[in-house]
Order: C-alpha cells, then sequence, then structure tokens
C-alpha cells in the first residue's frame, strides 16, 4: 500500500505539472456609460458601450409604448459632424447590438446621445427627425 502511495505522489510532483497561460484578458479601453433621463418621471435609457466587442447595450427602463409613437436612439458625436441612428428604442427591454466601424469611430467621452419621438418604425426616410425628448452624455467607467 505504502509503495502504490509513494508511486502516485511521484507521478504527480510539482516538477511534472505543466502551465498553461491563460489568454490575455487585459482591457484596452474602458467601457463608455450614459444615463438618458427621460423628463422627470422616472422612465430612462441606460446605455453602454464596450469597446473591445464593439458592442453597445440599450436598456429602456420604465419606458412604456404607447401604440402611436417609437422613440429613436441618435448618437451626437463630439466632433460636431452629423448625428448617427441608432436604431428605435423598445421600451422596456435590454438590447444589445455590435456598432458598424463609422459609428464606433465617433463614440468616446463627451458623446452624446439624444432620444427622440418618431412616428412607429422609427424616422422616416424622407423627413426630420422628431422632437428630442432626452439627452444624456457618454464618460469613461
Amino acid at each position: 500500500m505504502a509503495a502504490a502511495v509513494a508511486l502516485a505522489w511521484i507521478a504527480v510532483t510539482p516538477a511534472q505539472v505543466s502551465v498553461v497561460p491563460l489568454p490575455d484578458q487585459t482591457v484596452t479601453a474602458a467601457p463608455l456609460a450614459a444615463t438618458v433621463p427621460i423628463g422627470e418621471t422616472g422612465p430612462r435609457l441606460d446605455v453602454t458601450y464596450v469597446p473591445e466587442a464593439k458592442r453597445m447595450v440599450v436598456g429602456a427602463v420604465g419606458l412604456k409604448p404607447d401604440g402611436v409613437h417609437d422613440h429613436e436612439l441618435w448618437l451626437v458625436p463630439a466632433d460636431g459632424s452629423p448625428v448617427l441612428s441608432l436604431g428605435v428604442v423598445k421600451p422596456g427591454e435590454v438590447r444589445s447590438m455590435v456598432l458598424p466601424a463609422n459609428v464606433t469611430a465617433k463614440l468616446g467621452d463627451g458623446a452624446g446621445l439624444a432620444l427622440t419621438r418618431e412616428p412607429l418604425g422609427g424616422k422616416p426616410a424622407d423627413k426630420d427627425a422628431g422632437p428630442v425628448v432626452a439627452k444624456g452624455a457618454f464618460t469613461r467607467v
């Protein structure tokens, strides 16, 4: 019995254990976050952008559909270039989306967000955006 224990101990000595390094998990850019309060009634958008994944998460907390309008979220670049649509917000849902390069290039500290009230389906291509009902700005977290 002692011989079996000794053989088992020799078979797994630390000198024979190989160490496999984990992939580099270093975060190269801090996420961006914004809160966009909608009036003073409590509904808001919580928006997070994760640079490594080029992914934005939008939560429409407390926003309820009215059956007549949709709300469209817009990126307002800090450099003054034209606003970019981030799509229609779904009330009461948390959605995740991968952003295209033309949008990610404009994201950074101070980039703003605007929420507009639009007809169902979002801003019609042949019309100006509807009224801005809420604003916010990104900060690094």
